[in-house]
């Protein structure tokens, strides 16, 4: 028999979510309206996600003097987004699949790699 499940049980794994006006969260590094992302905690405004390669290119130095074009470099940063319960439609997990992980899908190619943050 299954055990009744928990928000809270999914922080710290991954999971699958389904949201709505994803077109305003491209920025953030979700450029789809479904994918799979670790939780990395859960309030009473939303979930908050996990994105291991969220790039940016500073245009300005520490001064606030513009970086000349030749001088600029891609940054990644591990970041934090905290997705809104009301764009949220639907999260899914698998706790019971055995012999799949979402990195070990990574490496051997078989997703589309912007679906997964």
């Amino acid at each position: 028999m299954n055990q009744p499940v928990s928000t809270s049980d999914i922080i710290g794994k991954k999971a699958y979510f389904k949201l709505r006006n994803h077109a305003e969260m491209g920025f953030f590094g979700i450029r789809e309206d479904q994918f799979h992302a670790r939780v990395v905690g859960i309030d009473k405004l939303g979930v908050w996600i996990e994105n291991p390669k969220w790039e940016t290119v500073r245009l300005r130095d520490d001064q606030g003097a513009i970086i000349p074009p030749e001088k600029r470099r891609r940054e990644v940063y591990r970041t934090q987004i905290l997705l809104l319960w009301p764009n949220i439609i639907g999260i899914m997990t698998c706790p019971g699949r055995e012999g799949f992980d979402v990195d070990d899908a990574k490496e051997i190619g078989v997703f589309d790699e912007a679906r997964y943050l």
